[in-house]
């Protein structure tokens, strides 16, 4: 399956993640694995991808 991710930093700045796992709480391991402490985040959201791949120009 394939989750997105989007975090927000304790200064206010957002970024995004796209990650791939069996479930979603190996996805959220995954998420916290990688967005350790030293990039203090102040939240994060998880959603699984339900749509086929689109790019959008």
């Amino acid at each position: 399956m394939k989750y997105v991710a989007i975090v927000t930093y304790a200064g206010g700045e957002t970024t995004g993640a796209i990650i791939e796992a069996e479930a979603r709480d190996k996805a959220w391991k995954k998420l916290f694995r990688y967005f350790g402490a030293e990039f203090h985040v102040q939240s994060a959201t998880l959603a699984e991808v339900l749509t086929p791949d689109r790019e959008i120009k």
